[in-house]
């Protein structure tokens, strides 16, 4: 028990002032461990920034497609640009610079049920990544004849750090329209260099 110079206990709003000071020693204790241990080993980091001999973490890839099935048949899309490389899927492996983000960018469409597709992931070597996708394309809606796909561009862009350099295949996967199964595309191979 903590006493005052009158010795007196302490109370702090009702509850024995040691007691308060024990909780919020040990709380405090709680909080630093976990810092404690991450700052307490050493990272190497390569030339790059990112750590050295470590796997890449993949952190962001967060797709849906991981638990939809998939269905038979191919997917209908079309990548337009990876990176700042038109046409990527004639100019295999597409070469990357390792300073900017991966980024894929396109159309895909629902043709089966002539719609928009629900969504659209990109895999990195089996990792899927969800892309923003419903972006205005009249011009795919007015090639397949199918109001309902004006809004099908997708994009995604991928940081570096998250996928490692060296040689990768992206596969494109277009969801259905009501969201349960997805097409997947020919892998798409690219390096990062």
């Amino acid at each position: 028990m903590s006493y005052n110079h009158d010795s007196k206990p302490i109370f702090i709003r009702g509850v024995p002032a040691d007691f308060v000071m024990r909780s919020a020693i040990a709380f405090l204790s709680f909080l630093t461990v976990p810092f404690a241990l991450i700052s307490c080993s050493p990272i190497q980091r390569d030339e790059t920034g990112g750590n050295k001999g470590a796997q890449p973490a993949h952190a962001l890839a967060h797709g849906k497609s991981a638990s939809l099935t998939r269905a038979n048949g191919d997917a209908v899309f079309n990548l337009e640009y990876l990176g700042a490389v038109e046409s990527p899927i004639a100019k295999q492996p597409v070469e990357l610079p390792a300073d900017f983000p991966v980024v894929f960018s396109g159309w895909a469409i629902d043709e089966e049920n002539k719609k928009a597709a629900a969504g659209v992931d990109v895999a990195v070597d089996g990792y899927p990544y969800g892309a923003a996708y419903g972006s205005s394309r009249a011009d795919v809606a007015e090639h397949f004849k199918m109001p309902d796909s004006k809004n099908s561009g997708f994009k995604v862009s991928i940081p570096v750090a998250d996928i490692g350099k060296g040689h990768h295949e992206a596969l494109i996967r277009v969801f259905s329209n009501d969201g349960k199964t997805y097409w997947e595309g020919l892998p798409i191979e690219f390096d990062i260099k």
